[in-house]
């Protein structure tokens, strides 16, 4: 019998069944194609969607009581194969980051951007449990926006009325269908799917390609399997040091060196491109002049209101990515600067003005954000935040942002209070957290390859160095010295290399190996 099917030891839950699937993968190049169309707003298709297969694994929900009363879940799939299959190495799973976003969506949008790996890879992606076709987390329609909240409170009575918001917001995902799920869609139960998910392949060890929170997937995955874990690469490293408090000064401070980046070069273009100041510091004077003044001001715009909210997620979606945001941000802050128009910082922000709450205050952690995909918004966002708070059982109250506010305010004048709001989310959760995937320490598994970019304003550089330090495992970091959130999906050719190279014939990097 194969390890993988073998029968539990004594008093272990006998989980072989799970473990004896091999998926039937069925065409779905009609469906895929037809989302392109939809996400892309034209008719080209691009080549891979005629090679998409779609297939599914059942996993127990609970997997300390597999034929328990809590069921099972069905996890959603799409491979596209080798296209050299003479040279095929197996399979690679990617995830793209979220968490909430599907993994089935995100490949079939991004799936150009690896059409090298996929020559000698079979690419697969799936919806991780409680995201969109995998056993969805469904919550109550949101609450009307009523009185708008604001995000960025000033005082405590403020920050009580957000963790309020957040409060009402959280009570929608009392119900019956979201309860049944909400207890079993952590990280530490997505990692035990990623080896029933491996073994259902076929492959005896896991290839793995994971961006943003899909690193923290990755990690709990070395964590719970280092024997079963074969070449990872985590781009956009999680740092797994941080309650909520580190995460929202660490963003603080990542999200402000990147808005400083940005002005940089923005000012060097000149006051015809950049008409926000002659020097960087000027710039940094006037953003911070448009945004302040828009605390209980809104501006209407055709695009929808313009409030503090949605001007930082303007920003924040802008700097996720360079070579696409950059350019765009520019002549947002011009159009309010010279202007007096936030309409295209309103479309930046996805349209989404007023309180916000459903959004999630924060920033968030998916390389989806820099592109467009076919997912259901609300229950993305819910997804996003079962995940969250069911990772951890910190629930900062509005006495815990008073205590950080000024420090994350000193870090970032523009995303300060924010960032710092975004600790409230979890407020009122009606599911305890599950604390499994603090510990990351996986000295037995082979050395994963960790990508860090310098200036990225979602997971801080220095979260990689913390997390090789965690695994023990003589993990590598190859720094990116570029901005963005993420390297590989950059223009990258070394970053592309290295990442290839691991892949394909599990190099390493040298140490302080750096690229650009």
């Amino acid at each position: 019998m194969p390890a993988a099917q073998a029968a539990a030891p004594p008093g272990r839950p006998d989980l072989a069944r799970f473990y004896a699937q091999r998926i039937e993968w069925e065409d779905c190049a009609d469906e895929m194609a037809q989302l392109l169309v939809v996400e892309r707003g034209d008719v080209f298709v691009p080549g891979h969607a005629a090679r998409s297969e779609c297939g599914r694994v059942e996993v127990p929900r609970d997997y300390a009581h597999p034929n328990g009363s809590a069921g099972t879940a069905t996890i959603a799939m799409l491979r596209l194969k080798a296209t050299d299959p003479k040279h095929r190495l197996g399979s690679l799973v990617l995830n793209f980051g979220g968490p909430g976003q599907s993994g089935v969506t995100a490949l079939n949008s991004l799936a150009e951007s690896f059409s090298r790996l996929n020559t000698r890879y079979d690419l697969v992606a799936h919806d991780p449990r409680g995201v969109r076709g995998s056993d969805p987390v469904l919550c109550e329609p949101p609450l009307d926006a009523g009185a708008p909240v604001d995000q960025t409170p000033d005082t405590r009575a403020e920050a009580v009325q957000v963790a309020d918001a957040q409060r009402a917001h959280n009570a929608r995902c009392k119900n019956k269908d979201a309860l049944a799920v909400l207890p079993w869609v952590g990280t530490a139960d997505s990692a035990r799917d990623l080896d029933v998910i491996r073994a259902a392949l076929g492959d005896d060890s896991l290839s793995y390609l994971g961006f943003s929170y899909g690193t923290k997937l990755g990690a709990a995955y070395l964590h719970q399997f280092p024997g079963k874990a074969g070449r990872l690469v985590l781009d956009g490293v999680d740092d797994p040091t941080l309650d909520a408090r580190g995460i929202a000064l660490a963003n603080s401070r990542a999200f402000q060196k990147a808005l400083e980046n940005f002005l940089t070069d923005c000012v060097h273009r000149g006051a015809r491109e950049c008409p926000l100041g002659a020097t960087r510091a000027a710039a940094e004077k006037k953003v911070e002049t448009l945004f302040n003044a828009l605390d209980r001001q809104s501006l209407t715009t055709d695009a929808g209101l313009l409030d503090q909210s949605a001007f930082i997620r303007g920003v924040e979606e802008s700097l996720y990515n360079q070579a696409s945001g950059w350019p765009v941000l520019r002549t947002a802050l011009t159009g309010l600067a010279v202007e007096h128009d936030g309409s295209a910082l309103v479309e930046l922000a996805g349209g989404r003005t007023g309180n916000g709450i459903g959004s999630g205050t924060g920033s968030g952690n998916g390389i989806g954000r820099t592109v467009v995909t076919a997912d259901d918004p609300v229950q993305a966002s819910d997804a996003q935040r079962a995940v969250t708070c069911r990772d951890t059982n910190d629930r900062p109250t509005a006495q815990d942002y008073v205590d950080t506010v000024s420090q994350a305010v000193k870090a970032s004048p523009v995303f300060g209070k924010s960032l710092a709001a975004g600790m409230l989310q979890c407020t009122g959760w009606p599911v305890t957290g599950d604390t499994r995937t603090l510990p990351v320490d996986a000295a037995s598994a082979p050395p994963a390859l960790l990508v860090a970019t310098r200036g990225d304003p979602a997971t801080p550089y220095e979260g990689a160095a913390h997390m090789a330090a965690a695994l023990g495992n003589h993990s590598r970091v190859l720094t990116y010295e570029g901005e963005g959130h993420g390297a590989y999906l950059t223009s990258s050719a070394c970053v592309h290399e290295h990442v290839e190279r691991f892949l394909t014939t599990k190099t390493l990097p040298p140490e302080n190996a750096t690229c650009t």
